[in-house]
């Protein structure tokens, strides 16, 4: 029961790596230009923006359940 609880446990994390590294690289290129544009619009220095929208997508990415 425990083996297959936990073969279920990683195909459910690591079963669609290709699409999850894909989304991850998407949301990063968007996701930079726009950090350092607002950024500049607020009248911070852009790293600021940059580690404060790293952080955020990390946190966001622990906390949220996928619904899907």
């Amino acid at each position: 029961m425990k083996v297959q609880f936990e073969q279920l446990y990683m195909q459910q994390w690591f079963g669609n790596i290709r699409a999850d590294v894909l989304a991850g690289m998407t949301v990063a290129l968007a996701l930079i230009p726009e950090t350092i544009a607002f950024s500049i619009i607020a009248g911070v220095d852009p790293m600021v923006g940059l580690y404060a929208s790293f952080c955020m997508a990390v946190v966001i990415a622990f906390v949220v359940e996928d619904q899907g």
